[in-house]
């Protein structure tokens, strides 16, 4: 039975080892002297990359833009402009502009998004994270061809009900903001196979999540949650679950009868039973990796989970 089984965390510290140095100081600075000039070489004679637009050959591509275009374009590039946004990422040629399809602004500081980001209508991917946005404007949700909105580590308070328009949307990631609750209009988003709210505000998960049947991945760590429903039993598709890090002092059973279920970390909380079901998982090489460590298991319950799984 090859099952990760560990009462460490799911991402844990390197171990430290000490090895005789048989190996000269000299040629390590002799190494680090030569790697820095091979690194120099190359980032001098690296061209930007250029921005991800669609290729000439899709329906979609738009090659005629009116002058009303081309004005609802100018505030997207004059806050591009703003912001010191470099036109690998933000193209200024308006053509161009127009068939983006992936916005990269993560890191760069920003507080808010541009409302006219609903005229880039052919974009499928936004990469915002580490940013210090508060919100998300309400045109957002008129981006049909969103795929994959990804908003981590900003200060989101709230979400934009218009999200629930995203009828592409198949990853969504905001994790590490400030949410305490989502709307429930939510449950629209039937398409979503990755859902990470980690590492917010959140004390009760919201019903329409445990109707999200295609989900293959969620992640609920580091949020202040205290009861998980039986409704996750829902979820058949589930390969991968986080809720490490949360107030959970129980399981429900159904976690242990979902098919697809390979990854399971429920690191960090202050359970005191994993019922049996999840441990016949675990067992029979359906959970692959299991991380329970740092819980509140007697002694009695370390032992009847070691038994179990070694017997």
């Amino acid at each position: 039975m090859n099952v990760i089984t560990t009462n460490e965390s799911s991402d844990p510290a390197n171990s430290k080892r000490t090895l005789p140095c048989l190996i000269p100081n000299w040629f390590y600075a002799l190494t680090i002297f030569l790697l820095i000039g091979l690194a120099v070489l190359i980032l001098v004679n690296i061209e930007p990359a250029p921005p991800v637009v669609l290729d000439d050959s899709d329906p979609r591509v738009e090659r005629n833009i009116s002058k009303d275009k081309m004005a609802a374009l100018k505030p997207i590039i004059a806050w591009a402009d703003n912001n010191k946004i470099k036109s690998r990422y933000i193209p200024r040629d308006a053509k161009i502009l127009v068939n983006l399809r992936t916005l990269k602004v993560a890191g760069k500081g920003l507080t808010s998004l541009p409302d006219s980001l609903s005229e880039l209508t052919n974009l499928t991917i936004i990469e915002a994270g580490g940013n210090q946005l508060t919100s998300l404007p309400d045109s957002v949700g008129q981006l049909r061809n969103l795929a994959i909105l990804d908003v981590r580590r900003n200060r989101l308070t709230t979400l934009s009900k218009s999200i629930e328009r995203l009828s592409d949307l198949t990853h969504f990631a905001i994790s590490d903001n400030e949410l305490t609750e989502f709307p429930q209009i939510y449950r629209s988003l039937e398409t979503l196979v990755e859902l990470v709210i980690a590492d917010n505000r959140l004390t009760l998960l919201p019903d329409w999540l445990w109707q999200m049947t295609n989900l293959l991945a969620l992640d609920v760590s580091g949020n202040p949650i205290a009861y998980m429903p039986e409704s996750i039993g829902n979820l058949n598709k589930l390969e991968i679950l986080k809720i490490a890090n949360t107030q959970l002092t129980s399981l429900p059973v159904q976690i242990g009868h979902l098919p697809n279920l390979y990854w399971l970390d429920i690191s960090s909380n202050k359970l005191t039973h994993i019922p049996d079901k999840v441990l016949d998982s675990v067992k029979e090489n359906k959970i692959r990796h299991f991380y329970y460590a740092d819980n509140s298991f007697g002694n009695v319950e370390q032992k009847r989970i070691k038994d179990y799984l070694n017997r």
